[in-house]
Parts: C-alpha cells; sequence; structure tokens
C-alpha cells in the first residue's frame, strides 16, 4: 500500500467514527474527490449516499473549488508555484475547466 492509500484509509477510518458535521479531510482527499466528481457527479452522490465512503459533501467542493479565482489564461501563482521546483520534482499539474454553452 502506497502513502496515499494509506492516507485514505486512515482518513476514512477517522470520518466513520464521526458525525457528516465534524468530518475532517486531508486536502490531496478533497482534490481527488472534486476529480472524481467532476468525471461522474452521480457515481460521486452513489458513493457518497450509500456509505460506502465518506466523502466531503458537495458543498465543501465547492467551496474548495472556488477559493482561488479564476481566469482565462495562465494561472500566475501555478507558473510561480511550478519555477521554484526542480525538474525532477514535477510529476504533472494540470488544471481542467469546462465551459458549457448554448445557442438562442
Amino acid at each position: 500500500m502506497n502513502e496515499w492509500q494509506r492516507l485514505f484509509f486512515e482518513m476514512q477510518s477517522e470520518n466513520a467514527k464521526r458525525i457528516p458535521s465534524c468530518r475532517r479531510y486531508h486536502p490531496d482527499i478533497v482534490r481527488w474527490a472534486i476529480e472524481l466528481y467532476s468525471r461522474s457527479p452521480a457515481a460521486y452522490e452513489h458513493l457518497k449516499t450509500t456509505g460506502v465512503l465518506m466523502l466531503p459533501s458537495c458543498q465543501t467542493l465547492r467551496n474548495y473549488r472556488n477559493l482561488s479565482g479564476t481566469a482565462c489564461g495562465i494561472n500566475q501563482l501555478a507558473l510561480h508555484q511550478l519555477q521554484g521546483l526542480e525538474e525532477r520534482e514535477v510529476e504533472a499539474y494540470i488544471t481542467v475547466d469546462e465551459m458549457k454553452g448554448s445557442t438562442v
């Protein structure tokens, strides 16, 4: 079991003992939850409501997702953070956003 898996299972175990309003999540778990929700909101809700996984509420995900301001183009904060790393330290850094348009 790798470090992230260990963290995930520890958080699941801790949060299973708490009532939903007192659950706490590691930032890496929240990032993973946002990714899962982005891929399939229905699957996320199913895993959450059936109790298979202790996951952050959709409101918590929205709060984290909207924490930083968004704008078109390159995010200067992310660029600054990447420039401070050695080349071998960066595995991947990508932010995906989607837009839905409609015609009248």
